[in-house]
């Protein structure tokens, strides 16, 4: 329903429609579980909603919400890793719309963080050259904001991050995955059961509105089902990437690296 309001407002341009969808977008929020599968898309759909009512009001406190909304996207633990790398691209356009250089910062660093899950996990060489032909534009974004904000030190290791991933690309040269597999096996193996684990999960999880949810039974349990086993992959993944962290020449596992180590 919220999705038809938004829609709506595509060529009505009343108001009171794009208010409704978010009304409503909250109101779904609200009765979603952490750690639901869509509980990322519902927070997508409301801050695109809240952007367009911002287009429409000009509002400093609308900015400020659909901010929120994106960035909330973007912290949550895994999930839709092309759903959170969208959120972070919506998070950097209003950032710099709102003019906060701290913020902007933030926003860009968010995309960063995100990109090598983008790149290696889960996806075939075709899919890693499709998104890596994209990724020199974001870096050099996030790489120009950076100067502009006097962060020099960010900007040599954003800059380093993305030639770093465009050139191992390029060349073929070991994923931090095949790295892994050959100091820990183990964990390298653990790690792509659970990531094949989590997009099987997204997608026999779908979302069921309330209505569903509250007038049958079945529909209740199979969706609090899914959605429990998608916490707990989520919760294992988390565990395992931060014991590959702890691991000697792993710390930065999946992360750009540091400008101390760069010098």
């Amino acid at each position: 329903l919220a999705d038809s309001f938004a829609t709506r407002f595509q060529s009505s341009n009343v108001q009171e429609d794009i208010e409704t969808s978010i009304t409503l977008y909250l109101q779904a929020i609200e009765i979603t579980p952490e750690g639901h599968p869509e509980l990322q898309g519902i927070l997508l759909d409301l801050g695109r909603s809240l952007k367009q009512l911002y287009d429409t009001n000009r509002s400093p406190a609308t900015l400020d919400e659909a901010i929120q909304s994106f960035l909330a996207v973007t912290m949550k633990p895994l999930g839709h890793i092309s759903t959170r790398l969208e959120a972070a691209l919506e998070y950097v356009s209003l950032t710099h719309e709102h003019g906060n250089r701290e913020l902007m910062l933030h926003a860009h660093s968010r995309i960063l963080d995100i990109i090598p899950e983008v790149v290696w996990l889960g996806y075939g060489m075709d899919r890693r050259f499709d998104i890596t032909s994209h990724l020199g534009k974001l870096v050099n974004f996030a790489v120009s904001a950076a100067i502009s904000a006097g962060a020099f030190s960010q900007a040599v290791e954003w800059l380093e991050a993305g030639r770093s991933l465009v050139w191992s690309q390029v060349v073929s040269l070991r994923a931090p995955l095949e790295e892994l597999e050959e100091a820990h096996p183990d964990f390298a193996s653990s790690l792509r059961e659970i990531q094949v684990q989590l997009q099987q999960s997204w997608h026999a999880t779908p979302y069921r509105s309330p209505h569903e949810e509250y007038t049958d039974d079945v529909l209740v349990k199979d969706s609090n089902a899914g959605a429990t086993r998608h916490r707990k992959l989520v919760a294992e993944y988390e565990r395992l990437v931060t014991r590959i962290r702890d691991c000697t020449g792993f710390e930065t596992f999946l992360r750009p690296k540091k400008f101390d180590t760069l010098i």
